[in-house]
């Protein structure tokens, strides 16, 4: 039997009601099942994944020796972005861990590279693919999108994993994509209307920008797209206050995906139990983890966070053939979920929507760490506020500043208002942060805007060291 016939047999593909039903599990029951698939993953990356092999060797781990779910906490060592990096580097272009001929691929995927320090390549096969259309498929059902619906995806299309898996996991689903991420906001708004779309998937940066233009083009969301029943956000963090306002704005509910190039689909969303806020306070993102081990665990120490304490994800990917991950350190925080609080019964991972963040985001100002996300929190907290741009840099003395350049609305008129605004948003800025920030007001058109994932914030500190006078 060759590698593909092992892989093939190893991989579950089960249809959406069985899905469902996992979901519902009790955690016990649900865990021996993950374990039951770990066991043979395990087997198969030794044998056939030199990556991962060098990595067991090197501690000198077994297949054989993990026969429990303490085993394989204790003895699989974490795998991290630099590793992976470095190994495609020395092996172009998908490193080691890729683990079937590259013959075999039909897809290829990267990561975003929004951190700075390069970018992952992945392969996907056949198997892959259908795995990856499956699982996003799933996610999307769960939000109340049915087949033959339109739904309007406003993302770039591009190497990233993003818009291929929402696409793949559409298709299979019965749904049809509209893809409208290289139109100007007039015409996604146009297209949206005369095809009378049902949902959509966006940016929340991009929301926000969709929800200014809709007021200047003097256009009622409620009653310009009446079939659109969601809105759907992904990539950033963002605060309840932000979420309700844009839901009370197009009058639709707001939900949540979260998805992973290196889990190759989206594998987390918000459901239509629990949408991205529920009474002021934020919903859950369910992660359906019967293709995968997902670990939430504390950044410094590695222990696992209970309910309303902040983890990292840490990523197995045991339904993957090609370039899989063995307790991958991902990268993005996020807040664990307390499954009470919805009443849809699911009982695999939660986390609270509108929490995750990248660990790899944080930047050092003034001996003092200090994460974007906690700036566009108190920023787009104020419904004045549009988008805002910040840079970190030098004085002509070396002294450390930091300069947020705010665009406020354009019905927003009133100057005293606007030095309010601008005053306690530098005041709880500070607090959070414990870093005095310069927020200034700019003319309109003067912030770069995005339709994907931000990039607000730039350190300019090192072409500063330059012009520093002594």
């Amino acid at each position: 039997m060759n590698y593909l016939q092992v892989d093939c047999q190893n991989i579950e593909l089960p249809t959406f009601s069985y899905k469902l039903g996992m979901e519902r599990l009790p955690p016990a029951q649900f865990r021996a099942m993950q374990m039951e698939r770990l066991k043979p993953f395990l087997q198969r990356v030794y044998e056939h994944n030199p990556f991962f092999r060098a990595r067991f060797d090197a501690v000198g781990l077994k297949p054989s020796h993990v026969k429990s779910w303490q085993d394989f906490k204790k003895l699989v060592p974490f795998v991290t972005k630099q590793e992976v990096l470095e190994d495609q580097r020395d092996h172009p272009p998908y490193g080691t861990r890729l683990g079937v001929p590259r013959q075999q691929l039909r897809v290829m995927q990267t990561t975003s590279g929004t951190t700075g320090i390069g970018q992952e390549v992945y392969g996907l096969t056949a198997v892959d693919t259908v795995y990856e259309g499956l699982n996003s498929a799933q996610c999307i059902s769960g939000q109340g999108v049915e087949p033959g619906q339109h739904v309007a995806l406003t993302y770039p299309v591009s190497t990233s994993s993003a818009g291929q898996c929402i696409i793949e996991g559409l298709r299979m689903y019965g749904a049809v994509p509209v893809l409208l991420g290289l139109y100007d906001a007039q015409m996604k708004f146009n297209f949206m209307k005369s095809l009378q779309t049902e949902y959509m998937i966006t940016a929340p940066a991009y929301l926000t920008r969709l929800s200014v233009l809709a007021k200047e083009l003097a256009i009622d969301p409620k009653r310009e797209f009446p079939k659109l029943n969601s809105i759907c956000v992904a990539t950033e963090a963002f605060p309840v206050s932000w979420a309700e306002r844009m839901r009370d704005f197009w009058g639709k509910p707001i939900h949540e995906l979260y998805g992973s190039t290196q889990q190759g689909s989206v594998i987390g969303y918000t459901c239509t139990a629990c949408t991205a806020t529920v009474n002021g306070k934020r919903g859950l993102l369910h992660f359906p983890e019967w293709m995968c081990i997902l670990e939430l665990v504390d950044a410094t120490t590695n222990e696992e966070v209970g309910p309303g304490e902040e983890g990292e994800l840490i990523l197995t990917t045991f339904a993957r053939e090609a370039s899989p991950l063995v307790r991958f350190r991902t990268g993005d925080l996020m807040i664990r979920g307390d499954l009470n609080r919805c009443i849809s019964g699911r009982t695999t991972l939660a986390a609270e929507a509108g929490t995750i963040r990248r660990v790899d985001d944080m930047i050092k100002i003034k001996a003092s760490n200090v994460w974007p996300a906690s700036v566009d929190n108190v920023i787009f907290s104020y419904p004045e506020a549009d988008e805002y741009n910040a840079r970190v840099y030098l004085d002509e003395a070396g002294a450390e500043k930091v300069e947020i350049k705010l665009e406020f609305k354009p019905d927003v008129k009133d100057q005293g208002r606007k030095a309010a605004v601008l005053r306690q948003m530098a005041g709880e800025i500070k607090n959070r942060t414990a870093v005095t920030m310069e927020i200034v007001e700019v003319p309109k058109g003067t912030v770069q805007r995005f339709e994907w994932k931000p990039k607000r914030w730039k350190d300019q500190r090192m072409e500063g060291l330059g012009g520093v006078k002594l």
